[in-house]
């Protein structure tokens, strides 16, 4: 009777935790299609290579609402299946030339922001516009670092031209796209715990 029980409680144990599991997957998988559904809304800038998508409000979401594990999972999938020539970086482009391209700074950046700025937002606390906003930040630099550091060694020759073609086209859009990245994550983090069985505290 006793191990009857037990082994009840044990299979109980089992599916919750396969479920869970299979709730990060879906969690992971999910935000890396937005974030290619996202690359496609893009504006070509005039004097850059780089154009200027909706891709990092998705990346920048993606760091306050899955964390620095699932969010660098799924940024890395992203970066992944794109560089083996899935149709999903911006302008349904793929491919290791591409992943290389001008813009592979940045794609890098998708994944290291995650894991870094990650670090800020943790799913056992509730996610408010102050730590919203701080992970945004810090993310959105990250990401222009390794960019800028990427156009500088492999295409400008200089941080000036760097600086210039990676960066100063980007300042507007970027601050909007900091604003906006808060905004819907605080909106949608209540969501995103309840599937992902998270109870945040304060």
């Amino acid at each position: 009777m006793l191990s009857s029980a037990s082994t009840s409680k044990a299979q109980s144990l089992s599916r919750v935790h396969i479920s869970l599991w299979a709730r990060k997957a879906i969690a992971v998988a999910g935000m890396t299609l937005i974030t290619a559904l996202a690359a496609q809304i893009r504006v070509p800038l005039p004097g850059t290579p780089v154009p200027m998508t909706l891709q990092t409000l998705a990346v920048l979401m993606s760091v306050c609402l899955l964390g620095a594990k699932l969010g660098s999972a799924s940024m890395a999938l992203y970066l992944l299946l794109g560089a083996v020539g899935l149709p999903i970086y911006a302008s349904h482009e793929g491919g290791l030339s591409v992943a290389l391209g001008a813009s592979g700074g940045y794609l890098i950046g998708f994944v290291i922001c995650q894991a870094l700025a990650g670090a800020f937002v943790t799913q056992r606390q509730q996610l408010t516009r102050g730590r919203s906003l701080l992970a945004v930040l810090v993310g959105t630099m990250i990401i222009y670092t390794c960019g800028l550091i990427w156009l500088w060694a492999g295409f400008t020759g200089s941080l000036a031209g760097a600086v210039e073609l990676g960066l100063v086209p980007f300042i507007f859009g970027a601050v909007m796209k900091v604003l906006l990245a808060m905004e819907l994550s605080c909106w949608f983090s209540p969501v995103i715990n309840r599937f992902l069985g998270q109870k945040p505290r304060l």
